[in-house]
């Protein structure tokens, strides 16, 4: 009997021991869920925050291409593509360059974070492997690697977006270096490039076309006033 009682106690406590490892088991797997659940809920809010930035970046930059469409002064219209590029783009160093229809050059029109005379004031297209496959592609380009150090290189961009209209590159946004901390430029960066450019493209058409019909204006305004007097 005292046998018998022994094994019964010894099969008992195996069978606790098991349950325990069970038990220690299923606690295991919930500490390793509670652990990821905890890495997805970090995630999801660093994803939350990342899309607020986005929402306020895009409901600034539609408040600053209306003022962007505002006017037809030239010279208006670059100071606030200047300064949509350095608020909502963060860019530090940036230029502006401009190409007449069908010219094999890109003449510089502004820009920030350079010394006078440190741009060249004409690019050749053809010379350039950046702005050549922009301008052919009509096509965003952003540099791959890092952008954390920028460049001090007229001919090597960070990016360059260029400004369609109506099907012809009417000239590129070059950006060679940023002010946000920023490791690579990545998929909201192209989308935001993509409107800007849209924006700032149609304000200088629009804002040439109105300069040259002033010019036209003035003209016949002198040629009719030598005819009258």
């Amino acid at each position: 009997e005292a046998e018998g009682g022994s094994d019964q106690l010894r099969k008992q406590m195996q069978k606790l021991q098991e349950q325990k490892n069970v038990l220690e088991k299923d606690s295991e797997q919930l500490r390793t869920r509670i652990r990821e659940l905890e890495e997805e809920n970090l995630d999801f809010a660093k994803q939350l925050v990342k899309i607020e930035e986005v929402n306020n970046n895009l409901t600034n930059l539609y408040v600053a291409s209306s003022r962007l469409h505002s006017v037809l002064n030239q010279d208006q219209v670059v100071d606030i593509i200047k300064e949509i590029t350095i608020n909502f783009v963060g860019a530090e160093r940036f230029a502006l360059l401009m190409r007449q229809k069908e010219s094999a050059s890109l003449d510089f029109l502004s820009g920030e974070g350079f010394d006078d005379n440190e741009f060249p004031a004409h690019i050749s297209i053809e010379e350039n492997e950046i702005f050549k496959q922009v301008i052919d592609d009509q096509d965003i380009f952003l540099v791959g690697g890092s952008v954390v150090e920028g460049s001090n290189d007229p001919m090597e961009p960070l990016a360059a977006i260029p400004l369609v209209i109506h099907g012809e590159v009417s000239g590129v946004l070059a950006i060679y270096s940023l002010l946000v901390q920023k490791e690579k430029f990545e998929t909201i960066d192209y989308q935001l490039f993509s409107m800007m450019a849209e924006h700032a493209a149609t304000a200088i058409f629009s804002s040439s076309l109105y300069e040259a019909s002033e010019r036209k204006r003035e003209t016949y305004r002198g040629v009719m006033d030598l005819l009258l007097k």
